[in-house]
């Protein structure tokens, strides 16, 4: 319902602009997404949401290099992948819970585990909880202290 909602809805009203002001224009894309994207109602998924805003941006960017309206930058694309690795970083150190365990996972292996043994006690005092969340998500993700150390 979803996906097949989406792609129907998105090009219902981008049809209809068309015959409606018998020209074509790429701004009738931004009322027809908006439109479109009241489908993530019936199946709100944070992963494809993120995975729609990201592509979306990323032919945003394609698009405004393309017209040259900003520089190309070289290595851009591994920039955002640093940038949102970086974040991810940021999350699974003050709040480690609010991580998928996948992206825990995948945090822990490009760390080494240091991500895990980090102490997150002077993080405590600003009320995160961060020590009592890190035990939850290292008993979700099937780590134990024990294995960490030896």
């Amino acid at each position: 319902m979803f996906l097949g909602g989406f792609t129907g809805l998105y090009r219902l009203i981008s049809c209809l602009l068309r015959r409606f002001f018998k020209k074509d224009s790429s701004y009738y894309a931004i009322p027809a997404g908006l439109i479109g994207g009241l489908t993530f109602m019936i199946y709100s998924s944070n992963t494809i949401a993120l995975y729609f805003m990201w592509k979306a941006l990323q032919l945003l960017w394609n698009d405004l290099v393309e017209k040259k309206i900003v520089p190309e930058i070289k290595w851009f694309v591994i920039f955002l992948y640093c940038f949102s690795t970086a974040v991810l970083f940021h999350v699974a150190i003050f709040e480690p819970h609010l991580l998928r365990s996948s992206y825990w996972k995948f945090l822990y292996a490009i760390s080494g585990g240091r991500i895990a043994t980090m102490s997150r006690e002077p993080l405590d005092i600003f009320g995160f909880e961060t020590s009592k969340h890190l035990t939850d998500v290292l008993k979700k993700t099937i780590l134990s202290l024990k294995s960490l150390y030896f």
